[in-house]
């Protein structure tokens, strides 16, 4: 898709209405992050007799997750802002959950 007005992006977005949509797009991938950790964390640490129920749900989970990350950073976030500000905010949710 050619563009030659200088004003938008390759998408068709106005450059000046992007970093909101960038910020959006960062908090979003990074909750779907936070997400995953504790859902991983839920598969390694259940306990009691509904193990075997709950265990391999939770990898199915955090699989799906996984999926959903990936493709949300490769096709939103990353070619407009990086990868170091996706960790910095990242570190901050982490930070911030309980």
């Amino acid at each position: 898709m050619s563009n030659n007005n200088s004003g938008t992006n390759q998408i068709g977005l106005e450059k000046a209405d992007m970093s909101e949509v960038i910020s959006k797009l960062n908090g979003l991938l990074s909750s779907y992050h936070t997400f995953y950790i504790n859902v991983r964390g839920y598969h390694w640490n259940v306990k009691g007799e509904h193990f075997f129920t709950l265990h391999p749900k939770f990898e199915e989970l955090y699989t799906a997750l996984q999926i959903q990350i990936d493709e949300m950073a490769d096709g939103l976030v990353l070619p407009y802002l990086g990868m170091a500000i996706f960790i910095g905010i990242l570190a901050l949710m982490v930070k911030k959950s309980p």
